[in-house]
């Protein structure tokens, strides 16, 4: 051809990175929701298995078409059907029972099992992200994520529940299988007796709720936006005084209703905070120059860690925080280990990051002392290269809201 015409989008409104053409006037274009296919002068979406920021986009001599983006993701289209060849989600959070038993969660619904040697992935009925997991025992655990989605394992096979919302469950922690609490993006708190999910009650303003976490069945707090707490006694959810209502409660962690731990970060996601309650009053925890903290979990009172972005892990001792190298810069999400310092810590984040601790010495040992460069479940050189490729990691889960998941990541270096 001699000159250039602008084609009609065709209503989409995406970033295009890269473009690869075939016979027939045919082009395959990658963007930032996916691949596109051109035919003559009509722009439509193809039904590619995973909708992420695609930075390549390539035509081999056989006609297949092979492309290459975010989450390390390498897809490839043939005989009229995409498959993937790699694939690396972000892991959002994970929780243990024992120091053989884990389970971490992430988006497109994966859902990854630590069996005490290694990690499998396990089938799920929904492609839905999933921001949260709990479990009573190796047979007995729960899933949520968008929409509603609410999966519960028996221990053979995970199925979805009937849940009462379709807002994004961003956090499930229970007493017991048959008394489990879940809540939403809009506020929602609700329980499981055993046979249903129902609604408890809503935070004022709806505001967003991003943690719950107990010691009993009549001492639950859940923690949010705006600094909000608030606190359920077995019979009804109460709004605590705020440790600081500027702020984003992303994690909250408690031995009992005089020693509760909260973490997150200013509203901007820059900087990172921890607050302490003794039963009477908030204080703020000194943590010095952190970046936003993710989650918070222990084994007891003097040995506390929290996760945030840049790879940070911090353990309070009970007196002070120290931070602990973990051999990533990849935002951690969450972190969990046996309740009985067995064994089993993990910390999970970007790109099916996962920070693993030896298991010698228990957790104390393992998270503080020797934690070891991060274990990546589908972790090929192509997510290593999508790592640089995407530019640098979100400045922190506030900045930009575990509700959206929106990575800002887009802009392609080269």
């Amino acid at each position: 051809g001699q000159n250039w015409t602008l084609i009609n989008s065709n209503g989409v409104g995406d970033d295009f990175y890269s473009v690869a053409a075939v016979a027939n006037n045919r082009a395959y274009i990658g963007g930032s929701s996916g691949v596109y296919v051109l035919d003559v002068a009509t722009l439509v979406s193809t039904p590619i298995t995973y909708r992420v920021a695609t930075f390549g986009v390539a035509v081999d001599a056989s006609n297949d078409v092979w492309a290459a983006g975010q989450r390390g993701a390498v897809q490839r289209f043939s005989g009229g059907a995409w498959t993937t060849n790699n694939f690396a989600p972000d892991l959002l959070d994970v929780w243990t029972t024992s120091a053989t038993n884990s389970w971490a969660v992430g988006e497109y619904g994966f859902v990854f099992r630590w069996n005490g040697t290694s990690w499998t992935r396990q089938t799920t009925p929904s492609a839905a992200h999933l921001y949260t997991v709990w479990g009573a025992s190796a047979t007995d655990a729960f899933a949520g994520g968008d929409n509603g989605t609410m999966l519960r394992w028996n221990g053979t096979a995970w199925t979805a529940q009937t849940f009462p919302s379709t807002a994004r469950v961003f956090a499930v922690w229970g007493s017991s299988s048959s008394n489990v609490f879940a809540v939403t993006d809009i506020g929602e708190i609700l329980r499981f007796n055993g046979t249903t999910w129902s609604l408890q009650t809503t935070a004022a303003s709806n505001a967003t709720l991003l943690s719950v976490y107990g010691v009993s069945a009549t001492e639950v707090y859940a923690s949010g936006v705006g600094g909000l707490v608030m606190r359920y006694n077995g019979t009804t959810w109460s709004t605590m005084t705020s440790p600081n209502s500027a702020t984003t409660l992303f994690g909250v962690w408690m031995t009992g209703s005089n020693n509760l731990l909260s973490v997150g970060s200013d509203a901007d996601g820059a900087v990172g905070f921890a607050f302490g309650y003794n039963g009477t009053s908030w204080t703020s925890s000194p943590i010095g120059a952190t970046k936003a903290l993710t989650s918070v979990w222990g084994t007891g009172v003097s040995d506390v860690y929290a996760t945030g972005d840049g790879g940070t892990l911090l353990r309070f001792n009970g007196t002070t925080w120290q931070s602990t190298v973990t051999g990533t810069t990849d935002l951690l999400w969450a972190l969990s280990g046996a309740p009985d310092a067995s064994g089993g810590a993990f910390a999970v984040g970007y790109n099916s990051t996962i920070v693993t601790g030896s298991a010698s010495g228990g957790v104390q040992a393992s998270i503080r002392s020797t934690f070891t460069s991060p274990d990546a479940l589908a972790l090929s050189s192509a997510a290593q290269h999508d790592r640089k490729a995407s530019g640098a990691a979100a400045a922190g889960a506030a900045r930009r809201s575990k509700a959206a998941l929106a990575r800002t990541r887009a802009t392609r270096q080269r």
